[in-house]
């Protein structure tokens, strides 16, 4: 529970002592006759200077004063509040594996932050909108020298930790753990996925095809051709089964990448529930005998189809355009166009770290400025923030091409195409 902090404020909207109270999305300060509260996804950068604590704002600045021996507390319980809410918009929801304190420097910016390991990525967490979710699967370099560790990502991006005094071997140790621990999640997934895979074949897939992430096909055909016919055959069974074969003829289909990712158990669970009952419910309606003692079994297929989530990028004919066809198995399938302003492979780049910051929540990618805009998204706005791709994606984001049926879909997309 958060404590009470008495101090003086100095904004454009109010002057003067106000009660302040540290919740889970704002800060509320409260005065004699009124209030106002600050989403977290509002400041910029909260700083002390001078016993004042100094929240850079979207409003403005708001200077905190006269906190007392409070003041430290207040700035320290501030900061933490503020990065477990950046967390939440970075989609990170388990407690860390590792938590310590070191600086960091990245593309320009540099400061001391809190460090945490999960399972999946380490979080650089500041009292700013500098703090970044770094994920274990685009790691592809680490290196150790003069007591800084250097990680470089197959994004581009680059990431240096220094001075993290004994913090730095047991955060090391845990972050070759985490990667190696990630590549043997991935070998499962696989597996999973294609159960004739074995030893070399099976350690290369783990590499080739990391769960969540679009990979060239035709690199997987020409390497592990089990596991190509396995994706292909779970595109057949999926809701984008009839508008892959017109993508593949119309664009450019060497180039498609096809990404794939299980649903957990519990949300798979709900589904066949769903649907079991929703047939079983039809059936009753329609009068079908013993509809009424239970719930309408679905096929193998049908149940396969409800696992997986699976989407496809592929560039036009020109490479000017990307279309990316989202067949999810909890949502209506839907087809996003993107302005390839690069090369096919730097989209592909940008896509794949921008969804996983999200946790392949597309809805992200189409929202107008003024719907982001509002407090509904504000973990987006965070996370957009936070995450470059995720903005460049955006920036991209051409529109939909709606599906009202495979004919209108078809020359929506023709049309689009040019």
């Amino acid at each position: 529970m958060s404590l009470e902090y008495k101090g003086t404020i100095k904004s454009n909207f109010f002057k003067g002592e106000a009660q302040l109270f540290v919740e889970e999305d704002s800060l509320r300060m409260d005065w004699l006759f009124d209030n106002e509260v600050i989403p977290y996804n509002h400041i910029n950068e909260i700083y002390l200077n001078d016993y004042k604590v100094v929240l850079d704002c979207r409003e403005g600045n708001i200077e905190i004063s006269r906190l007392g021996h409070s003041c430290d507390w207040f700035f320290k319980e501030l900061g933490e509040v503020y990065n477990k809410k950046t967390l939440t918009a970075m989609s990170v929801k388990e407690e860390p594996l590792f938590r310590g304190r070191g600086n960091y420097a990245y593309e320009g910016k540099n400061g001391s932050c809190v460090l945490e390991i999960f399972e999946d990525a380490f979080c650089i967490l500041s009292e700013d909108a500098g703090g970044r979710r770094v994920p274990f699967v685009f790691i592809n370099g680490m290196v150790n020298q003069d007591y800084s560790l250097t990680f470089t990502l197959s994004t581009g991006e680059s990431y240096r930790l220094f001075m993290m005094g004994r913090d730095f071997d047991p955060f090391e140790r845990e972050i070759k753990s985490g990667i190696r621990e990630l590549q043997v999640r991935n070998k499962a997934f696989v597996k999973d996925l294609c159960n004739d895979l074995l030893g070399q074949e099976l350690e290369m897939c783990g590499r080739l095809l990391p769960d969540g992430i679009a990979v060239s096909l035709q690199e997987i055909e020409e390497k592990i051709p089990a596991l190509s016919t396995v994706l292909k055959g779970k595109i057949g069974n999926s809701k984008m089964k009839e508008t892959f074969r017109v993508m593949m003829g119309v664009c450019d289909g060497s180039q498609t990448a096809v990404g794939i990712n299980r649903l957990s158990e519990e949300d798979f669970n709900k589904l066949v529930e769903s649907l079991e009952n929703e047939r079983a419910e039809n059936a009753q309606a329609e009068g079908v005998q013993g509809a009424g003692e239970g719930a309408i079994e679905l096929t193998e297929e049908e149940l396969d189809a409800l696992r997986w989530k699976i989407w496809a990028a592929v560039p036009s004919k020109d490479g000017s355009k990307a279309i990316v066809e989202f067949a999810f198995p909890d949502e209506a399938a839907a087809t996003y166009v993107f302005e390839v302003k690069e090369t096919w492979n730097s989209f592909l780049t940008v896509l794949n770290r921008g969804m996983e910051a999200v946790s392949l929540a597309r809805e992200v990618i189409s929202l107008s400025d003024e719907e982001l805009a509002g407090e509904k998204y504000a973990n987006y706005q965070i996370a957009i923030s936070r995450t470059p791709a995720l903005a460049q994606l955006r920036s991209a984001y051409e529109g939909k091409i709606i599906h009202r049926s495979l004919q209108s879909w078809q020359e929506g997309l023709l049309k689009t195409l040019g």
